[in-house]
This record gives C-alpha cells, structure tokens and sequence, in this order.
C-alpha cells in the first residue's frame, strides 16, 4: 500500500476551518458540500498523546479513508502540534507498530492529509497551552481486513443523516448515550472504575457499518454526591480493549491509553465492542472521588460506508 502525507499551505483550505470550524461540534454538510461533517478535537494541555482516529486495537490494517486533520487554535505562547501517524498496516519485520510513526509538527492553520492511516495522534508540542482544530473523513478507498459486513439491519426506517448523493462516507444520527461506570474488582494503579461503551452496529442494505464517532461535550459527567463540579478529565482516559481495565499503564506516552478531552471526538473504526472509559485516581478520597463518577455522557455516530459508491 502506498500511503501519502500532503501538508496544506495555511493561506489555502485550512484557513475556511479557522474561520468556520471553532474547537467545537461538527458542521453541518451543507456548509460545506461533498465533505461529511468535521469533528472537533483539543488536547490537554500537559503532553499527553491524543488518539483521533484508529484502526483497531494494534493499528493492524489501515482505515479505509482518506483522512484530513487541522490546527485551528492555540492557547498559550509559541505552541505547536506534533502530529503522529501510523501509516503502514500491519507488523513489519523485527519491529512492533508502536515503533513505525512517522512524525510531522504542525503551526496554526497547517492542514494533514493522510492516505489510509491505521492511527493519528496529536500531542501539545510545549506544555505551556493547548491546542485545538478538527478532522475528516474523506472519499473511501478498500475496506481493511477483517471488517464485518453481517450486520442486523435497521428495523424503523433509514437515518436521517447529513450526506450528499455523490458522497459514499455516511456518518450517521448523533445518538446520547450515558455510560454506567462501575467499579473495577481490583483497583489498578491508575484507575478505579471503569464505564464500558455499548458501540452501535448499525446498517442500511446499501451500506457497511465500518466504525464509530464517539464525542464528549461540556459538563460530561454525573456524579452520584451530587455535587456540581467537573470532573477532571486528566483522570479519564479511553481505550479500545478491554483486557487493559486490568492492566497497568505503562506511562503517560502510552498510546493504548486516550485522555479524554472536553469537547472533541474520537473515530474508532473496526474497534469492535471493547471502548471503556477508566476512571481514576486508584483509591477514593481527597478532592477528586472516583467513587462518586456514576456516569459519563456522550454521543455516537455511526461510520458507515455505500457499498456502491455512484461515481
């Protein structure tokens, strides 16, 4: 597979998402035609890696998209965004697919695109603010490995979804969904509960459920004493395999483990059902009580692809 990194000139298309693409929710398609809707995406501002899209659990195979990433904010002096990308599926030889990132810095405005990624995951390049932008999903190409077509149909009708007639990429109905955390039999050192996410698998005849777009807003957590705070999302984190809830995390670089930001999205295509928010700190007390975390709010979108794309 040959996969291609083309960076934009700030002066050219990255500019329309500085003007029309706030750090916030997706536009809608007809402001910007034969595009699907962009998602936004921020960081936390510490140095810690932010996963926006995947394939799978190991990065295996290549998504089946072209995929479009840009930095339209920044908070904080002489920032920048390091921008890390899987592009080869699959392991090579002597080598793990932790170890095959190719690295690009992006400034405010710069624009990525990426042929296929198995991964994209940004990092604040200093730690001294954060930074923001959005993503997109672009025209199809070969559907990866080991994605299942089989799927139940839809039994009430068709979605209602922002798409165009030529577009084959279709993200679906934003649906709420509010997970239930509970705890974990044997605290980690990191993490008390854990919250799994119940992944919709939805299709229509014509299309193939590929993935899901998963995004937090504001205010995204409930807590059972009550009480009207914000959870800190430094202690939230997201992974795609549930065997890790009872693992402990190796450092704050490990890319197994997403910090969950306010206001952003994560794309997971072929993830399966093993999405889990962790929360932490490992024990109860002090300011910040995982015990107290009862549920975490979020919305989903399914990823579906036409199986005929008209031309």
């Amino acid at each position: 597979m040959t996969n291609k990194l083309n960076i934009f000139a700030a002066a050219g298309v990255c500019l329309l998402g500085l003007a029309a693409a706030p750090a916030r929710f997706a536009l809608a398609a007809d402001q910007q035609p034969h595009t699907e809707p962009q998602a936004a995406w921020s960081t936390p501002g510490d140095g810690r890696l932010v996963m926006l899209a995947r394939y799978g659990k190991e990065f295996a195979d290549g998504m089946p998209f072209r995929t479009r990433v840009c930095v339209t904010n920044f908070t904080g002096a002489n920032n920048s965004v390091n921008l890390f990308v899987w592009t080869t599926p699959g392991l090579q030889p002597n080598a793990t697919a932790s170890a095959q990132p190719q690295t690009r810095q992006l400034q405010l405005g710069d624009c990525i695109e990426i042929d296929q990624p198995a991964a994209i995951i940004v990092q604040d390049a200093t730690t001294s603010g954060t930074s923001s932008g959005y993503y997109q999903l672009l025209e199809p190409t070969s559907l990866p490995n080991g994605v299942t077509t089989a799927l139940d149909p839809i039994d009430a009708g068709t979605p209602h979804v922002q798409r165009h007639d030529d577009e084959a990429i279709t993200i679906g109905v934003s649906t709420p969904q509010s997970v239930k955390c509970f705890n974990l039999p044997t605290p980690t050192p990191d993490f008390y509960r854990s919250c799994p996410v119940s992944l919709p698998k939805i299709t229509t005849p014509d299309e193939t459920y590929v993935g899901v777009r998963l995004c937090i807003g504001d205010h995204f957590v409930t807590l059972s004493d009550k009480t009207n705070i914000d959870y800190a999302a430094s202690l939230l984190e997201l992974i795609v395999d549930k065997t890790l809830q009872n693992k402990p995390k190796l450092g704050s670089y490990d890319y197994h483990w997403n910090p969950v930001t306010p206001l952003g999205c994560r794309d997971l295509i072929g993830a399966g059902d093993d999405a889990v928010f962790m929360v932490g700190p490992k024990e109860p007390g002090g300011y910040w009580n995982p015990a107290n975390v009862d549920s975490i709010h979020i919305t989903l979108q399914s990823i579906t692809v036409r199986k005929t794309p008209s031309k």
